[in-house]
């Protein structure tokens, strides 16, 4: 109950307009944040954009360089993969590095 009636004193301390102000801006921002995942932005357009243009290749994963290294705890567990793939554009090959890391609950 202490912390409670200090971060009440430290809000009071504080003119009305800048907390009317924080607190029509949190819904503000609520309301943005659901705008823009619903719009397909970043790295999902990019991707998008270079399916329908047919800018996609196939690689393969070299088998002897991938790794999978997972941790298991209580409460989580956590994966990280790593590998090498190869690709081919008008017939150059090349090689690039692929690592991903997944924490679900």
């Amino acid at each position: 109950m202490n912390t409670f009636s200090e971060v009440f004193k430290a809000i009071a301390s504080y003119p009305w307009q800048v907390n009317v102000g924080v607190l029509s801006l949190i819904p503000l921002y609520i309301i943005d944040f659901k705008f823009f995942c619903k719009l397909n932005i970043g790295l999902q357009r990019k991707i998008a954009l270079a399916k329908e243009r047919g800018h996609v290749a196939r690689g393969m994963i070299v088998k002897e360089d991938a790794k999978r290294l997972v941790v298991n705890n209580s409460q989580s567990a956590y994966s990280y993969w790593a590998a090498r793939y190869t690709y081919t554009v008008d017939g150059k090959e090349y090689r690039k590095r692929f690592s991903c890391d997944n924490s679900r609950m």
